[in-house]
């Protein structure tokens, strides 16, 4: 009789548990300070590609991150921010060609963010290498920090510097 007291108080236990809303709303910044990369790192992607690469900047309403997708955009009720870069590398060199995909999720009606370290979960911000390399499924970031700011004529400015780790360590992505 007392095991089944026990486990009718987990159960409920459980049930409330279960009903409550335990998320945390993304900070946000109505004046950002830009402050996740600094300015004289020549490392930093920017809407200036590097040579040799190609580069997208895109914000997709009505989408999520699905991990399925080559990209990580499904369909969905958020701002999916996508940043890639890609490279087909040197034609002297057999395989260096690679694709960065960095995708992070926003609610629609929210216009500025500021998270890092273990707030980057709320963004549900995860990153994919795609090349001829052992570990190319999408990874949480795992560190660093992410800002972005929507202006009067409904243009982003995003800038973010994170870490991934890997098997092999821990890899930094920088983009303004």
């Amino acid at each position: 009789m007392k095991l089944f007291k026990i486990f009718t108080l987990i159960g409920l236990l459980g049930l409330f548990a279960c009903g409550k809303d335990n998320s945390k709303p993304v900070p946000t910044c109505e004046d950002c300070n830009f402050d996740c990369t600094d300015p004289a790192d020549d490392t930093v992607l920017t809407n200036n590609c590097k040579d040799n690469f190609d580069c997208i900047f895109e914000v997709t309403a009505n989408a999520s991150f699905n991990d399925n997708e080559f990209n990580g955009v499904g369909s969905g009720n958020k701002n999916v921010f996508e940043i890639t870069s890609s490279t087909q590398g040197s034609a002297a060199i057999a395989d260096d060609e690679f694709d960065n995909i960095l995708v992070f999720e926003l609610a629609a009606e929210q216009e500025s963010f500021d998270v890092e370290g273990a707030d980057l979960e709320l963004l549900n911000a995860h990153f994919r290498r795609v090349c001829f390399c052992a570990e190319t499924d999408f990874k949480k970031a795992t560190g660093g920090c992410l800002q972005g700011l929507k202006d009067e004529n409904g243009n982003w400015f995003v800038q973010g510097n994170l870490e991934i780790t890997y098997s092999w360590g821990v890899m930094e992505t920088k983009f303004d």
